[in-house]
C-alpha cells in the first residue's frame, strides 16, 4: 500500500523529529554565539530584548512551517487522510459496541443471583427476553409452549404457571419479594376463632418462649405434644398464626394485628381548615402568654430594683438623722459640764 506514493507514516515522525532536532541544535548555536558577545559588566536589557523577540519569531517561523508540511503531506496522500478517518470510526465503534454490551450484561437477569431473576420473572419493572428469564431450558419451552398454543384463558395462565414452577428449583412460584419482608407485603395469618387458643399460642410464640428460645418448642412438643391444648404445635388449629408470630419475633417485627382493618378516611378539607385554624390559634396563644409573662418579670424586676433603692435611701436619712441627734447630744452635755464647771470654780473662791 506504501509503494504507490509516499513514505511510511513512521518514516515521516522520524523526519520531522530529526528536523527539530536540527532547528533545535541551530538555535543553541546562535544563543551560544550572541551570549558570548556580553561585555565584562553582564546583562545587557536592550540586548535581551532583541533575543527574545528572534526566539518568538524563531519559534512562530517553525510552527507555521510543521503546519505547512502537514497539510502538503496530507494533500499528496489522500488515502492516508482516509485510513485515519476510518480507524477513527471503527474505534468509536468499537467503543460503543463495548458499553452497550456492559448495559446489557447489568440490566440482564442472567447477571443476578437467582432470587432475583425471579424478581425479574415476576414482573418487578423489568420484562427480559425468554431465553433469560428462566433458570432452565425446560423452562424456556414450557413458556414458549404456552405463547405458541393459542387457546382460553385458563390455558394459559396454567401454562404460565407450569413455566413459572418449573423454572423454580422449588417445584413453586415464590410468593415473596427476594430482599426480604422489607420490600413485600406482610404475609399476615388469622387468629383462631377461640380467644383462650389465641392467648395460649400468644404466650408460647412469645420472647420469654420460642422467640427467644427455639429448644423451648421442642422440648413441649416432646412433653405436651399429646396435649390437646398444644394441638398447635403438631399442626392443628392456630398452627399458621404460631408461625406468624414466631418468624416475626425472630426477625425483630410486632405482629401486625391491624393488618386486616382498612386505614381510618382522611377528615373533611373543611375539618381539616378547621383544626388548623386552632393550632393556630393555640400557637398565637402561647406566644402571647410568653410575651405577657416576660412583660410582667421584667415590670417585677424593676419594682424590686426601686424599692431597693428606697430602701437604701431610708436608712441613709436615719443614719443622718442619729449622727445629728448625737452631736447635738454631745454638744450638750459639754455645755452643761462646763457650766457646772463654772459654779465649782465661783463657790470656791468665795
Amino acid at each position: 500500500m506504501w509503494t504507490q506514493g509516499g513514505a511510511h507514516p513512521q518514516q515521516y515522525l522520524q523526519q520531522q523529529q530529526q528536523q527539530q532536532q536540527q532547528q533545535q541544535h541551530h538555535m543553541q548555536q546562535y544563543m551560544q554565539q550572541h551570549m558570548g558577545g556580553y561585555p565584562a559588566a553582564g546583562y545587557d536589557p536592550t540586548q535581551q530584548q532583541q533575543m527574545h523577540q528572534m526566539m518568538l519569531q524563531q519559534q512562530h517561523y517553525m510552527q507555521q512551517q510543521q503546519h505547512m508540511q502537514q497539510q502538503q503531506h496530507m494533500q499528496q496522500h489522500p488515502h492516508m487522510q482516509q485510513q485515519q478517518h476510518m480507524q477513527q470510526q471503527q474505534h468509536m465503534q468499537q467503543q460503543q459496541q463495548y458499553m452497550q454490551q456492559q448495559q446489557q450484561q447489568q440490566h440482564t437477569p442472567a447477571a443476578y443471583p437467582y432470587q432475583q431473576q425471579q424478581m425479574y420473572a415476576q414482573g418487578y419493572g423489568f420484562s427480559p427476553p425468554t431465553n433469560s428469564s428462566y433458570a432452565s431450558s425446560a423452562a424456556a419451552s414450557a413458556a414458549a409452549a404456552a405463547a405458541a398454543t393459542p387457546g382460553t384463558a385458563a390455558t394459559a395462565s396454567a401454562a404460565a404457571a407450569a413455566a413459572a414452577a418449573a423454572a423454580s428449583p422449588y417445584g413453586q412460584t415464590p410468593q415473596m419479594s427476594p430482599y426480604g419482608s422489607a420490600f413485600s407485603s406482610r404475609q399476615t395469618a388469622q387468629p383462631p376463632a377461640d380467644p383462650e387458643l389465641v392467648k395460649r399460642i400468644r404466650t408460647m410464640a412469645g420472647k420469654e418462649y420460642c422467640g427467644r428460645n427455639p429448644e423451648m418448642e421442642r422440648l413441649v412438643r416432646q412433653r405436651d405434644g399429646g396435649d390437646p391444648r398444644f394441638s398447635f404445635l403438631m399442626g392443628g388449629e392456630g398452627y399458621d398464626y404460631y408461625r406468624y408470630l414466631v418468624s416475626c419475633y425472630e426477625k425483630g417485627l410486632t405482629p401486625d394485628q391491624e393488618g386486616l382493618r382498612p386505614p381510618p378516611p382522611p377528615p373533611p378539607p373543611q375539618q381539616q381548615q378547621q383544626q388548623q385554624q386552632q393550632q393556630q390559634q393555640q400557637q398565637q396563644e402561647a406566644a402571647a402568654a410568653a410575651w405577657g409573662y416576660d412583660i410582667e418579670s421584667l415590670l417585677l424586676l424593676y419594682k424590686q430594683k426601686q424599692h431597693k433603692k428606697k430602701q437604701q435611701q431610708n436608712i441613709f436619712v436615719l443614719l443622718g438623722g442619729g449622727l445629728r441627734f448625737a452631736a447635738a447630744a454631745a454638744a450638750a452635755a459639754a455645755a452643761t459640764a462646763a457650766t457646772a464647771a463654772a459654779a465649782a470654780a465661783a463657790a470656791t473662791e468665795m
